[in-house]
């Protein structure tokens, strides 16, 4: 009713069901309920027809009595009661007798076209109005037992009775539904048409039924097909269909279908593509060979015996006498009786024809299970557009229009080619399935055949550019059995050659594996959308409740389940819910086909629900909508929550004010002690930075002279350097090592402080004395050149040499110096250079005077032939042999000869480059004062420098370093090295022959006495009888400190034996006595641990060594750098040991 309420009529009582919740109340047997004009219930019961009105029945007058049946029509009521038929009118009641005969009751009414049909239980009547016709308008129906009837909204009437179902077109034609769509005597009670226009049967022995139109027909065996599995079908003559089966070749004709050639008859017997050509005959491709139907007669050509291997696809003719045959083995083309075959190899993909497209310019487009290929001038190739098909099955191609060109694919989608560019159509663009068959276009609409079925897309969104088409909306025809959607089911369909879509006039032919399948092009519609969704009910709190316009809900819980659904008798599976709740949810919930949604924890307040429904991807109906209510607790009432946060704001308003007062007081004690400590840090910081300037200067200056230091020089280079020039005297003391010898450093440091003293009073204000090192002074003096600076160096030089030292134990002991001169910038060019080279220079200068008798002073600035290479490179300045290399690098901090020999050339080579400012020479020293640097044993050297072979990348690295770095002795350790053991490696010997160099093998590697011995006899056998060795035992691995124990042992072994023992041991002046009373040749003490490049930290004990030694002390282990070496020099260590990477610019001597 108009309340939504549903009423049932039974034998003993009227019911009413609304919202869940039944009402009933006893009454007359009830045989009809319509409803009124006000939308209340109108019953026919067995003692006459009223409206049901405030629990009771108000009888219409004149319709007392039984009465079966009720029609409203317009402001008419008609009733059918026991052998008449009444009319009510304005509350008048006329009443007609039904025609003379049986006694009848009127079962059932409908109006049609001004007319009533009278459905009685003795037949069919017909009344005008006035009267009944006197003949039966269906005489077939005359004596039925009518039980039901329906006027449609196409205007046909349904007439159910307990025989059969029966329509009644509008022209009146009758057709009594097929007895195979019910089971005997369906005993149609009641019917009834959906909006959607479907009937709805109620059986009284067969439950209920639902009739509707189909658009599709099918033809299997019960229409005479022997084999149901249909593969191929071909438009035949007269408007027949050749269908070619599993079982042979059948044809189809006014609804029969008749056996055209038996399996047997064939070359296999699956037909798996038909064509009929230009003459009308029929070619029959099958799994295994070709025949041809002609006029009745089957024959098979023997220009086709080939083709029997192989299962045929498809068959064309292109041009007219031209056959194609796409088979699993390749395309073959049959021309004046004469098969050529093309393409791939049998076996591959490529090679399994699919479908054919005959193109404008005479080529051929091929569909393979590979892909797209083209036939052109006989050659096959893949078209660089068809890349993105590779390794799919290509089932069927065609034209869209004149230049799109439309392809299918078994499981990749659809291809669009336009303008040399395909896109791919798949599922993500809208597609029911990437699978497809066949296509064909029909009223603007294009047909897909697949797996799932029949589908259809409309032409103009194909033909839609990309970027207009951003989705596809497929609408589904047909499906396959056991799926579900909003359209008609049925097996369908099969596919994978020609053949496999059909299509004649509005009439869509297609193979199923149940006959063959007729689709009805032009029914075809758009499935009905749904009516509005209804609320069914809501639960909160384990409690439902009816749904009506607002529902409020009790305190309690917050969370709420609603339950909805929509009115869609077609396929309610089909459809698709979406909801929202108003004042909760920011967007539509996606339910899919949930009838159901949840909330929890709900806040308080109103709230508006709505649902939709589609079917499918159709449009979202009008929603329906509920308002909910949810009440607040006490504590969630607004004016509650406004006036609790008022209290609270006045709270903390109050104790804001109390903090801030708290935090000005507590400001006030702060800045007091800020203040007090700010005075304090004041005093500290300033007795910081006076302790910080004490401790700067000291650290710009010699604790010992009180001058400044290189770190001074350092830190006022950037002030020096913007002077125009500086002149550079380094002042040497002479002889300095023997006053620390004979009198002790203590007097040597009187004699340091002294001549600094004597520096500082000579020199100017603004020039800048620093002790350079050891006995060096050096003075910077700015706006000066070399030939003025003599001046102040001589008189430096000749107040040292006339002072007398404070020190008794010096007596009138007469100390002098040595003065080199240079200037800065040693060119104008070479401003941006640093102070070394001019420092170097006036070391070279010192060490000339040094070398021609000391106690002068000589200038040295680039004289006029200068280059830019001899300023930059010093150390490469001379290339002399001999003595003449000890001359050379006379400024080398490992140089003991402090004179150079007049026969030496290089300095005079030199003097057309250098300009040289001297005062009188000393007298010259014998030409062979430098020779016999250093000597161990009986053996001489005239260099102080050793060095190693570990460190270089080959033996040619080694023998060029050796080489630039002028040593004479190289040591090697005898396991890692080839002396000959191995023919096929390089050589030591061939590098460094023993006729120049003095071999010293090592024991390198040796951690007890027993292994050293052995590695030294080793290394005598192999350099025939050679004695000097170098003995090293190691104590482990990670430091390689000498094992002073093992060492001690071996090195009495091996003096036994007659070896020249020079050994490694630590820096134990105990230790070194010992070994040389044992007779070692020459103590090496380590300087620093091995490798680990320190320079020496041991100069202490190293200075006990050297004192107490009287054979040659030579600085092992630590030394990697040519300062180092200058440091162990000025110790007074015999030679330096140096076993690192040296590079061209070494130190030699």
């Amino acid at each position: 009713d108009a309340a939504g309420a549903v009423w049932f009529g039974t034998g003993q009582n009227l019911v009413r069901e609304y919202r869940g919740g039944f009402e009933h109340w006893p009454s007359a047997a009830i045989y009809a309920i319509r409803g009124d004009a006000q939308g209340q219930p109108l019953l026919a019961t067995a003692a006459g027809v009223g409206t049901w009105r405030n629990g009771r029945l108000q009888p219409i007058p004149g319709l007392e009595g039984p009465f079966f049946a009720l029609l409203h029509h317009g402001d008419v009521l008609w009733a059918g009661g026991l052998n008449r038929l009444c009319r009510n009118r304005a509350g008048h009641t006329q009443c007609f007798a039904l025609p003379a005969g049986a006694s009848r009751r009127v079962t059932a009414l409908a109006w049609d076209a001004g007319q009533l049909w009278v459905g009685t239980s003795a037949g069919l009547l017909q009344f005008d109005g006035r009267r009944f016709s006197a003949q039966a308008a269906l005489p077939q129906l005359a004596t039925l037992d009518i039980q039901s009837l329906l006027r449609d909204r196409a205007g046909n009437l349904w007439i159910g009775s307990i025989a059969a179902l029966y329509r009644r077109y509008p022209d009146g034609r009758l057709e009594q539904i097929d007895k195979g769509t019910f089971p005997p005597n369906p005993w149609i009670d009641a019917i009834f048409e959906d909006r959607d226009g479907n009937l709805w049967l109620g059986s009284h022995t067969q439950s209920l039924y639902r009739v509707a139109n189909s658009w599709t027909a099918r033809y299997g065996q019960d229409a005479g097909l022997d084999d149901p599995f249909v593969w191929t079908l071909a438009a035949g003559a007269n408007g027949s269909i050749d269908i070619g089966t599993n079982g042979g070749l059948s044809k189809l004709a006014d609804g029969v279908v008749t056996t055209l050639v038996p399996p047997g008859a064939l070359p296999n017997p699956s037909v798996y593509a038909l064509f009929r050509d230009a003459q009308g005959a029929l070619w029959i491709g099958t799994r295994g060979g070709v025949a041809v139907w002609n006029n009745g007669a089957l024959s098979m050509p023997p220009a086709l015996a080939p083709l029997r291997a192989w299962q045929i696809n498809l068959i064309a003719e292109y041009p007219r006498g031209t056959y194609w045959f796409g088979t699993q083995g390749g395309l073959y083309r049959l021309q004046a009786n004469t098969l050529t075959r093309y393409g791939a190899s049998p076996g591959s993909a490529g090679a399994r024809i699919r479908a054919l497209l005959p193109l404008a310019d005479g080529a051929l487009l091929l569909g393979t299970e590979d892909g797209v290929r083209e036939l052109r001038a006989g050659h096959i190739s893949a078209p660089a557009w068809a890349a993105p098909l590779r390794g799919h099955f290509v089932t069927s191609l065609g034209w869209l229009d004149h230049d799109t060109l439309l392809l299918t694919t078994l499981d990749a989608g659809l291809g669009v080619l336009r303008n040399g560019h395909l896109r791919l159509l798949t599922q993500q663009d809208g597609l029911p399935t990437d699978n497809a068959w066949a296509f064909t276009s029909h009223g603007g609409e294009v047909y897909f055949s697949s797996i799932k079925g029949v589908w259809r897309v409309p032409l103009r969104t194909l033909l839609q550019p990309l970027a207009a088409a951003p989705g596809i909306r497929a609408q589904p025809v047909l499906t396959g059995n056991n799926r579900i959607g909003s359209e008609e089911r049925t097996r369908c369909c099969n596919g994978g050659g020609a053949g496999r879509m059909l299509r004649v006039g509005d009439t869509l032919w297609l193979p199923s594996i149940n006959g063959a399948l007729a689709l009805d092009m032009a029914a075809v519609r758009a499935p009905p959308g749904p009516g509005t969704p209804r609320i069914e009910r809501l639960r909160h709190a384990q409690a439902w409740y009816a749904t009506g316009a607002t529902t409020r809900l009790p305190l309690g819980e917050r969370n709420i389940e609603i339950e909805y659904t929509a009115p869609y008798l077609n396929n309610a599976t089909a459809l698709n819910f979406r909801y929202r709740l108003a004042g909760y949810d920011n967007a539509w919930v996606a339910a899919g086909t949930r009838r159901v949604a949840w909330y929890t924890h709900l806040p308080p307040g109103r709230y508006g629900f709505a649902v939709q429904a589609r079917v499918d991807q159709g449009t979202w109906s009008t929603p329906a909508t509920l308002e909910i209510v949810i009440p607040a607790h006490w504590y969630e009432w607004r004016w509650l929550q406004v006036l609790a946060g008022l209290l609270l704001a006045a709270l903390l308003l109050l104790a804001a004010r109390w903090r801030w007062r708290h935090q000005k007081l507590q400001q006030q004690r702060l800045e007091a002690l800020i203040a007090q400590r700010t005075e304090e840090l004041r005093r500290v910081n300033q007795r910081l930075r006076q302790a910080n300037d004490a401790l700067t200067a000291e650290s710009l200056s010699d604790p010992l002279t009180g001058l400044g230091n290189r770190r001074l020089l350092a830190q006022n280079w950037h002030e020096l350097r913007r002077l125009p020039q500086l002149a550079v005297i380094l002042i040497d003391l002479d002889h300095f090592k023997r006053i620390n010898d004979r009198y002790g450093h203590a007097v040597g440091d009187v004699v340091l402080r002294e001549v600094a003293t004597l520096i500082q009073r000579l020199k100017e204000p603004q020039d800048m004395a620093l002790r350079w090192g050891g006995e060096e002074f050096l003075l910077l003096l700015p706006g000066l050149d070399a030939g003025r600076a003599l001046v102040l160096g001589e008189r430096i030089r000749l107040a040292v040499r006339a002072h007398r030292f404070n020190d008794p134990s010096l007596g009138d002991m007469q100390v002098t110096c040595s003065l080199g001169i240079s200037h800065w910038p040693l060119l104008p060019t070479l401003r941006e250079r640093d102070l070394d080279g001019s420092i170097e220079l006036a070391d070279f200068a010192m060490y000339r005077v040094k070398s021609q008798g000391r106690d002068a002073t000589m200038a040295l600035v680039p004289g006029a032939q200068a280059t830019l290479m001899l300023l930059t490179a010093p150390a490469n300045r001379y290339r002399a042999s001999g003595p003449c290399r000890r001359a050379a690098l006379a400024g080398s901090r490992l140089s003991a000869c402090h004179r150079v020999p007049r026969a030496c050339s290089a300095p005079r080579a030199a003097a057309r480059q250098w300009a040289t400012f001297a005062l009188p020479e000393p007298a010259p020293m014998p030409a062979h004062a430098c020779d016999d640097l250093l000597q161990i044993g009986a053996r001489h050297f005239n260099s102080r420098l050793l060095t190693g072979t570990g460190k270089f990348m080959d033996l040619h690295e080694t023998r060029l370093a050796t080489e630039a770095a002028g040593a004479e002795i190289v040591t090697f350790a005898v396991r890692r090295m080839n002396l000959g053991q191995d023919a096929a490696q390089p050589n030591l010997l061939d590098a460094l022959p023993p006729t120049r160099y003095t071999l010293l093998p090592n024991t390198a590697g040796c951690h007890d006495a027993a292994e050293a011995v052995r590695t030294c006899r080793l290394a005598r056998e192999l350099l025939d009888g050679h004695t000097l060795v170098k003995l090293e035992v190691l104590g482990d691995q990670r430091t390689l400190f000498p094992n002073v124990i093992e060492t001690l042992a071996a090195a009495e072994q091996l003096v036994a034996e007659g070896f020249e023992v020079m050994v490694y041991t630590s820096d134990d002046p105990i230790l070194a006595r010992r070994l040389e009373d044992l007779g070692c040749v020459a103590i090496m003490p380590l300087a620093a641990p091995i490798g680990s490049g320190l320079g020496i930290q041991n100069r202490y004990t190293l200075l006990e060594i050297i004192e107490n030694a009287k054979v040659p002390v030579i600085v092992d282990a630590g030394v990697g750098t040519a300062s180092d070496a200058a440091i162990a020099m000025e110790l007074g260590c015999d030679g330096v040991l140096m076993n690192t990477r040296l590079p061209a610019r070494a130190i030699r001597c």
